[in-house]
């Protein structure tokens, strides 16, 4: 579900807190079927879905569906932006 758009679950996100960017990737992290039951064995979590501006590379949290992870980006919770992280 790698795509470049405005939209993620059926939800307009709005634009990135950190660089006005209005272009996102909705990523995935854990493809298939086994790894998904692998990660639950392993007590890992197996949230799936984030948003990531293709501008600047801000990301929002990890979420179990591409709707919850684009509400969660247009409330601004836990957003990071790669140029944030190095400053302490």
């Amino acid at each position: 579900m790698d795509d470049d758009t405005n939209t993620s679950g059926g939800i307009r996100l709005e634009a990135c807190p950190f660089c006005g960017g209005t272009k996102f990737h909705t990523n995935t992290r854990a493809k298939g079927h086994f790894l998904k039951k692998r990660m639950e064995r392993e007590k890992r979590d197996t949230s799936n879905y984030l948003i990531r501006c293709t501008k600047c590379g801000a990301k929002g949290p990890l979420k179990h569906s591409a709707s919850e992870a684009a509400i969660a980006w247009n409330t601004r919770l836990n957003a990071t932006c790669p140029a944030d992280l190095g400053r302490g």
